[in-house]
């Protein structure tokens, strides 16, 4: 649809917006998204980018969200385990991101836990050493505060992440009697695995350049 007008939108399941980054920019929060909130509706964003406008702060948003869509976990296996879990699942994955300390080497054989992953098919990253030069270690709040900032860009699947969203809820750190004060590390309960894999994921994310939009591809087939 077009919108020469940002009033009198009646309510509807769906509309497509055709070269949003034309359209007055009130007549998304202004007209069409109340009207889509009234039956639950949806939205398809159709354009080109066309300078700062509000199809490029769309952009960007969409861009920087994080959609957590699934959830598995389990204890006393091996790595093959958890491949073969995620090769069963429907999914085509980029890069899985592991702990720096995936690349310790193995007494019992010799080989890192990156080296098993990547024999095994899959594509891995592995998070810096969060050492400095003077060898005192990046502080565990810092992790933390980094997964505090997450949530507000997340979308999870409800259903599929049930369980690590309750993990996300429990996690919390003791009370000291003796200092009067919450200890500064958390508990070490049943929730530590799934917080800890959602912290890994706040301080791997790879940020985009939010001051470039993508090039344009043209097809140069037709030259000569």
């Amino acid at each position: 649809m077009g919108v020469a007008r940002i009033d009198g939108i009646p309510g509807a399941d769906g509309v497509a917006l055709d070269e949003y980054a034309q359209m007055d920019p009130r007549a998304w929060g202004e007209a069409i998204r109340p009207a889509l909130a009234d039956r639950r509706g949806r939205a398809l964003f159709i354009g080109t980018p066309q300078g700062r406008n509000g199809f490029r702060r769309l952009y960007v948003q969409a861009d920087r969200e994080v959609r957590l869509i699934d959830d598995c976990e389990a204890s006393g296996v091996g790595l093959d385990h958890y491949v073969r879990m995620l090769k069963q699942r429907p999914y085509r994955y980029g890069q899985h991101v592991v702990p720096h300390d995936a690349e310790v080497h193995e007494l019992s054989n010799g080989r890192s836990r990156v080296q098993t992953l990547r024999g095994l098919g899959l594509e891995v990253r592995v998070l810096p050493n969060p050492r400095s030069s003077r060898g005192r270690g990046l502080p565990l709040e810092d992790g933390i505060n980094a997964a505090r900032l997450l949530p507000p860009r997340c979308r999870f699947d409800e259903a599929a992440c049930a369980r690590g969203i309750e993990a996300l809820r429990h996690y919390r750190c003791d009370w000291d009697p003796r200092r009067q004060a919450v200890r500064q590390r958390p508990r070490h309960d049943w929730a530590s695995h799934a917080t800890d894999a959602f912290r890994y994921l706040a301080l791997g994310l790879r940020e985009p350049d939010q001051d470039k939009m993508p090039p344009l591809r043209y097809d140069t087939r037709w030259a000569v």
